[in-house]
């Protein structure tokens, strides 16, 4: 049978809340693995995340984490 994943609002959710636990920042890959969702639909959710404005920063090493500025 298939699996249902939630819907495309909770995985988004889901990711922000794990990147911002993350001090060190996490892969795609690791995200995918760490939520239990596909890869393609983690990379898909992603690039939604950048179309509305939530700016990814990514390292040498690929890991992403959530741009924040530093305090004025």
């Amino acid at each position: 049978m298939f699996r249902r994943y939630p819907d495309k609002k909770t995985r988004e959710t889901a990711i922000i809340t794990l990147l911002n636990q993350s001090p060190n920042g996490l892969t795609q890959a690791e995200i995918a693995r760490l939520l239990d969702y596909p890869a393609k639909m983690v990379m898909e959710d992603l690039q939604r995340l950048e179309d509305k404005g939530i700016l990814l920063w990514q390292d040498e090493r690929n890991r992403l984490a959530i741009f924040k500025s530093a305090p004025h």
